[in-house]
């Protein structure tokens, strides 16, 4: 078994398309989608007893380039023999739980037999259905792994639909490309062509299929679906409708191996830096970008979220906006002022005189919210719409409305009796 990870080959196209990319990231700051995406990638062409493929190990070298550019984890595997194949397959099981999209990648030779497909590894030799299934991988321990995985975001591409590579009796029901697959749920698989036919191995370095998916699986902001139509229609061009690319899916959202690398979050509140309302009024935030969360601030404290909040107190107001790319930045605070149409009041429940018990408490009223307080011979004493009273004397309740009107009671003479 030969792990290639580190010695990803790479087409001179391929090499031209990574040095635009970096340009293109050096010069505009953007920033990743945020997901997780691990792929396993295996290529099967240098066989001990049944014929060699010329193009399947460059596919996957090719197809491992292209998915790393495309920042996914990726293990590649060349020349996997049976041993090497069932301890590939068991690593895949153990990393699939720990990313957002997963994608398994199998270029080399396969079988149908009796419904059921098999991976070749490069020592395999059968002449009956029972060596078969001894010498060869089941194609079913993929999809049962992401069965069991539960994950949502799964991608199975099978460009091993090629002739059968063993003599078999004809009992044995055996057919040359692959049978269809059911997917498991949150999964596509993609088939080199449809089931029981053969795919083109190609006249350049990679098949028909494999360069197909090279030049559409790159790229921006398409959904999975649409990059396995395109890769049809190309695959049915180049080979005069002879072999059609084909998919089993039970995906129930969305997949976008590469969304459009989002520019730098920029948000700003639409009323500046200061605003004045009559009574109640609106807030705005604003984004470079599209589908950001705006989350709105009151005086350090998040109160509310949306592109547009309601405003009823004056203060210091600030919106945070977390882009789909996980961005987030704070705008600069705005301050609001809020005038009511009622004009600020305050009174004193008890009166202007009451003879009272030590530490009983007299209540202070308002016509508005604010900020209550009470005064003594002149001097604050205590906050809040209540005093304990201690001592006797003359007392004023205050409020500060919140647009900062201030309104004072008469005064209350208070006996400790």
């Amino acid at each position: 078994m030969r792990n290639q990870l580190q010695e990803l080959r790479m087409s001179r196209v391929q090499k031209l398309w990574f040095l635009h990319f970096v340009v293109v990231l050096l010069l505009t700051g953007y920033h990743s989608s945020g997901q997780s995406k691990y792929a396993m990638v295996i290529g099967n062409s240098s066989y001990d007893y049944v014929e060699t493929l010329k193009n399947a190990g460059n596919d996957a070298q090719d197809i491992a380039s292209m998915l790393t550019l495309m920042d996914f984890k990726v293990d590649l595997f060349i020349d996997l023999n049976h041993v090497g194949m069932k301890h590939a397959i068991a690593e895949f099981g153990k990393n699939v739980k720990d990313y957002d999209i997963i994608l398994f990648y199998y270029a080399g030779h396969g079988l149908e037999l009796s419904g059921k497909n098999y991976f070749v590894p490069t020592d395999a030799l059968a002449s009956s259905i029972t060596e078969v299934k001894r010498t060869c991988v089941s194609a079913g321990s993929i999809t049962q792994i992401l069965r069991f995985s539960k994950n949502k975001n799964n991608i199975v591409i099978l460009d091993a639909c090629r002739q059968n590579p063993f003599t078999l009796l004809p009992s044995d029901q055996s057919n040359d490309g692959l049978a269809l697959m059911d997917a498991p749920p949150g999964t596509i698989i993609s088939f080199a062509t449809a089931p029981g036919q053969v795919a083109f191995d190609g006249e350049g370095s990679n098949g028909v299929y494999t360069s197909a998916l090279l030049e559409y699986l790159p790229a921006f902001d398409v959904e999975i679906k649409d990059v396995f139509t395109n890769v049809r229609n190309s695959v049915v061009l180049k080979t005069n409708k002879v072999q059609l690319p084909w998919e089993s899916t039970s995906l129930t959202q969305e997949v976008i191996l590469r969304p459009k690398p989002e520019l730098p979050i920029q948000i700003h509140v639409l009323e500046n830096d200061s605003v004045t309302f009559t009574g109640d009024g609106e807030l705005h935030a604003r984004s470079n970008l599209k589908g950001v969360q705006f989350h709105w601030y009151f005086e350090g404290r998040q109160f509310d979220h949306g592109q547009a909040i309601k405003v009823l107190k004056s203060g210091k107001y600030q919106v945070k906006g977390i882009s789909k790319a996980g961005q987030v930045i704070i705008s600069e605070p705005i301050h609001v002022r809020v005038k009511s149409f009622v004009e600020p009041k305050s009174w004193i429940q008890e009166g202007t005189s009451a003879s009272i018990g030590y530490y009983q408490i007299i209540h202070g009223m308002s016509n508005v919210r604010g900020d209550y307080r009470w005064f003594k011979d002149n001097q604050e004493i205590g906050r809040g719409s209540e005093l304990r009273v201690e001592e006797s004397g003359s007392y004023v309740f205050q409020v500060v409305s919140e647009e900062g009107i201030q309104a004072k009671s008469q005064p209350i003479t208070i006996k400790i009796k």
